[in-house]
């Protein structure tokens, strides 16, 4: 769980807010006109996932698709599909952590506004927090796959359950709050920002 709260959350949020955008539009431009036609497909693609229920249902979805204990049975047992399990959260983790804090604003573009933004993170961390809570209060063991696999550190299993379950909510739903502020923040700001260029047009006009 620590290991997908960094590829599912930490990595992405940081990479998300460095506001890669810039050099993305540098790298593109330098790709021939023959390639911007083939990779067109993968922007409209890429335009069906940022919708926003769909971008909650999979970043929810995985999580909750691969901690299903059949599933996650196979994947911490064969080495190809727990690569699948791992970039699958990155990759997907990316999309949406993009989607919440595109820098461009909402008014002046396509992006999506502050207040479904903040829906769709308080969604995510109510969802996340159901399926914590259901690891950290099962009665009997969830993942009796690391009695097979064995476990990293030596701890108990009713334990070592405990702190699984906890990180799959505790920080996600942490950040989640921290994603709501950011964007509340930014909401703020915008609306600050355009009152202050209408102040000058009417004082210019004037």
């Amino acid at each position: 769980r620590g290991q997908h709260l960094i590829l599912h959350h930490i990595g992405p949020i940081l990479i998300a807010l460095s506001n890669p955008l810039p050099v993305m539009r540098f790298w593109f431009a330098k790709i021939s006109p023959g390639w911007r036609h083939t990779l067109r497909p993968l922007g409209w693609v890429y335009n069906v996932l940022q919708q926003p229920f769909i971008a909650l249902f999979l970043f929810v979805g995985l999580i909750y698709f691969w901690l299903w204990p059949s599933i996650h049975f196979d994947a911490m047992l064969s080495r190809d599909l727990y690569w699948v399990m791992n970039w699958s959260m990155l990759l997907d983790g990316l999309l949406f952590w993009w989607l919440i804090f595109d820098p461009r604003p909402p008014a002046i573009t396509s992006s999506l506004g502050y207040g479904r933004r903040m829906l769709v993170l308080a969604a995510a961390g109510v969802l996340q927090m159901f399926l914590g809570a259901w690891i950290v209060f099962s009665r009997d063991m969830v993942y009796d796959v690391y009695e097979v696999c064995g476990r990293a550190w030596p701890l108990d299993p009713e334990v070592d359950q405990l702190l699984g379950g906890m990180l799959t909510y505790i920080p996600p739903a942490m950040m989640s709050i921290l994603g709501i502020l950011l964007m509340l923040r930014r909401a703020m700001h915008q609306d600050g920002k355009y009152t202050n260029q209408s102040k000058q047009l009417e004082e210019t006009a004037s």
